[in-house]
């Protein structure tokens, strides 16, 4: 079953650029966050070597996706829904109307896009869940948002990038 990081933004990500995006995630410190989040760091060459980011040009397809591993696996899919769309609306309010957070309840009256980032079991326990969080950090920075990690808390950025969470 897949699992879903999502971003709540006001800002829509708009054009991604895919090499300014790979070299901003070959930029993070892939050691740091292994240890992290548990994963065995002997994953970050091959992940490294493998890196790609690609971004469709059809809209019934996937925003875009990033590859880092063989041929045969599974990348990250990344979603961007406006919330006009029926399909947004009814995730947003599903996901933050039972919220008891004063952050949480504000930066959703102010959300216009939501940004999911798809996960497969599998991911979950390689450097697919590293990207993804990355993927939601430089999401959240872009489209100036709050993020819904794979725990259930929500978390905003400082001005430096790291994730706190809201109360």
């Amino acid at each position: 079953m897949d699992q879903e990081i999502m971003v709540f933004n006001p800002k829509s990500l708009e054009e991604i650029e895919p090499k300014k995006l790979k070299h901003d995630l070959l930029k993070v410190n892939f050691n740091t966050l292994c240890s992290q989040y548990g994963l065995n760091s002997a994953l970050i060459g091959p992940a490294k070597e493998n890196l790609d980011v690609v971004v469709s040009e059809n809209p019934d397809f996937p925003y875009f996706m990033v590859k880092y591993g063989g041929d045969k696996d599974r990348p990250l899919f990344v979603y961007e829904r406006q919330l006009e769309s029926q399909k947004g609306k009814s995730i947003c309010d599903g996901i933050t109307g039972g919220s008891n957070s004063k952050e949480v309840n504000m930066h959703h009256s102010k959300t216009n896009f939501l940004v999911e980032i798809k996960l497969g079991q599998k991911q979950l326990s390689d450097m697919g869940l590293l990207l993804a969080y990355e993927i939601s950090r430089w999401a959240a920075v872009k489209g100036r948002g709050i993020v819904l990690g794979l725990d259930g808390n929500w978390y905003r950025l400082n001005q430096h990038g790291a994730f706190l969470p809201l109360e």
